[in-house]
Order: structure tokens, then C-alpha cells, then sequence
């Protein structure tokens, strides 16, 4: 029985696989499209309509070629200093600092995105800032350093809520809430992850709404009420198909993984991990892929761990 459940695992890594590369043609070829005409449209450019191409490409080519993204995103910059664009600069400074973010080299990344920072304060773009904030706090959060994420996230927050951002108030609400779940703070998470989905749905995002759904979802599933996790994941994956947000579609496969794995459907569990592997690979983020292959691989040391105990009694 179990060495079935394992042939099945197999052979739905090999049908999402399948899958995956079906449902990604179009995706591929839409985003090919729309990098070739913004290439095109390159190549006549200059001046600032020129910058904000490179920085267009730079954003494109995030999710396929990190050093290509990086190349267009370091032209911007230089092209906005030589033309004192300040919008300009502050884009790739922001560009740049996620680029190296992605890639992993976290001391760059949170170098750029400061000046990201520090560059938008100059223009007055407060919801550039939150965002810097947010990313900021994220890479802190890779680095197990909770403190400076928080002190991050609050500075992003308190700016959002000067500015009235219902769209920054969610997605840094939201990630508060995960600091206080692993700080021990059940209360206040749940508080601010209702307080994250109000907002949500007062910016009326998709994505947001998604993110909100998530974390109540996570929040649910570390007091083990799976049923209540369940409600919100479902909730979630009822309006997926309206986001095109690579991330968002990582997250929500790997959460129901984890529900799956908590109530013990490994094969479903596997499924859903696969699926967010594949859009992971996507996105070019290591950090993400990282965790979800942990995921995996505790569930293949549980099905082996199943078969050695199986074996003794069999022996016996």
C-alpha cells in the first residue's frame, strides 16, 4: 500500500510537471512579447523615456535573468544621475536593491534599498518608501534578525497610516502578524491580520485580500485549529485564478500544503508542494525554493520513516 502511495507521488510530480509547462506557455509568451516590444521601443528612446525602458526591462527580467535584470537596472541608474531624473533613481535604486535580494546577497540588497529609501523621501513617493520598508524588513526576516524586520515593518506601517495607503497597511500589517506569531504573541497577531485584511479590502486588491486570507490561515494552523485554516485557504483559492502575482500563487499552494501535511494526506501535501516549486523556479527567488524543498523532504523522510516501521512489523 505504501509503495503505491509513493508510485503516485511519482506520478504526480510527473503530471504537475506537465502541467506546469502547459500553463506556462502562454505565460511565457505574453511576458516574451511584451520584453521584446519594450526592447524595440528601446532602441528609438532616450533621455528619461529611455531610463524608464531599462527599468521596465529590469522589472521583467527579475522573475527570467538576474543578471540581464541587473544590467538594464545599473544602465537606469547611470542614465538617471547623467540626466538628474530623480524618479529614475529612485527606481533603480530600488531594482537593484531587489535584484541582489533574489540573488541572495542580502548586504547589497539592503544597502539599495536604503537608498531607495533615503532617494524617494527626497520626491515625496511615500508609498515607494513603504514598499522599500517592507523589502527591507523581508531580508531581515531571511536573516533571523526579527528586531531590525520589525522596527522596519513599523517604520513602513506608520507611514501608510500618515498616508491614509490601505494597500501598504495591508501587505506590512500582514507581515507584522507573521513577526508576532513567531514571537509568541497570538493576540496581537490576530489582531493586526484582521486589521491587514480591513485594509485589504478597503484597497480592493486582489493580491492583498489573497495575503490577508493567508495569514489568518497560518495563524489558525499554529494553534491547530485546521478547520478554521481550511476556511480561510479556501476562501483564498476561490479567487486565485484573478491574480497574476507569481508570489501569491507560491504562497497559497504552499500553505495548503502545510494543511494537507498537518492532517496527515501526504500525497495531496506533495502535490501542492509541487506545484509551488514549479512557480517558485519562476520567480528566480532562492529563499522560497528553499523552504518549499525542505517541505518536501520531510515528507519523503516520513513515507520512509512509515515503510521502515512497516517492515518491522511485517518481520515480526
Amino acid at each position: 500500500m505504501h509503495c503505491f502511495k509513493i508510485n503516485r507521488l511519482i506520478n504526480n510530480k510527473v503530471f504537475f510537471l506537465i502541467l506546469f509547462f502547459l500553463s506556462s506557455i502562454n505565460y511565457s509568451f505574453s511576458q516574451n512579447t511584451h520584453i521584446d516590444s519594450l526592447s524595440n521601443k528601446l532602441r528609438k528612446a532616450y533621455g528619461y523615456e529611455k531610463i524608464d525602458l531599462l527599468n521596465s526591462l529590469a522589472e521583467y527580467y527579475i522573475y527570467a535573468n538576474l543578471p540581464k535584470a541587473l544590467d538594464y537596472a545599473q544602465q537606469a541608474l547611470m542614465g538617471s544621475k547623467k540626466y538628474k531624473y530623480s524618479n529614475g533613481i529612485a527606481k533603480s535604486y530600488m531594482n537593484i536593491g531587489r535584484i541582489y535580494d533574489y540573488m541572495g546577497d542580502y548586504s547589497k540588497g539592503e544597502d539599495y534599498y536604503m537608498k531607495s529609501i533615503s532617494q524617494n523621501n527626497k520626491i515625496g513617493k511615500y508609498s515607494n518608501i513603504c514598499n522599500a520598508y517592507y523589502c527591507l524588513g523581508e531580508i531581515f526576516v531571511k536573516k533571523a534578525d526579527f528586531s531590525k524586520a520589525y522596527s522596519c515593518y513599523i517604520k513602513g506601517l506608520q507611514i501608510s497610516e500618515r498616508e491614509n495607503d490601505h494597500n501598504s497597511q495591508s501587505y506590512i500589517s500582514n507581515n507584522i502578524g507573521f513577526l508576532y506569531i513567531i514571537l509568541n504573541d497570538d493576540e496581537k497577531a490576530k489582531t493586526i491580520f484582521e486589521k491587514s485584511l480591513k485594509n485589504a479590502i478597503a484597497s480592493k486588491s486582489i493580491r492583498r485580500i489573497i495575503e490577508s486570507y493567508l495569514g489568518l490561515a497560518y495563524f489558525f494552523q499554529k494553534r491547530n485549529d485546521f478547520v478554521k485554516m481550511h476556511y480561510y485557504l479556501y476562501k483564498a483559492s476561490k479567487i486565485i485564478d484573478k491574480s497574476k502575482n507569481m508570489r501569491v500563487k507560491i504562497n497559497l499552494y504552499t500553505h495548503y500544503g502545510d494543511y494537507f501535511l498537518n492532517i496527515g494526506d501526504y500525497i495531496k501535501a506533495i502535490d501542492l508542494y509541487q506545484q509551488a516549486l514549479m512557480f517558485s523556479k519562476s520567480t528566480n527567488d532562492k529563499y522560497d525554493e528553499s523552504i518549499i524543498y525542505t517541505r518536501i523532504s520531510h515528507i519523503y523522510q516520513l513515507q520512509k520513516n512509515i515503510i521502515f516501521r512497516c517492515n518491522i512489523i511485517l518481520k515480526h
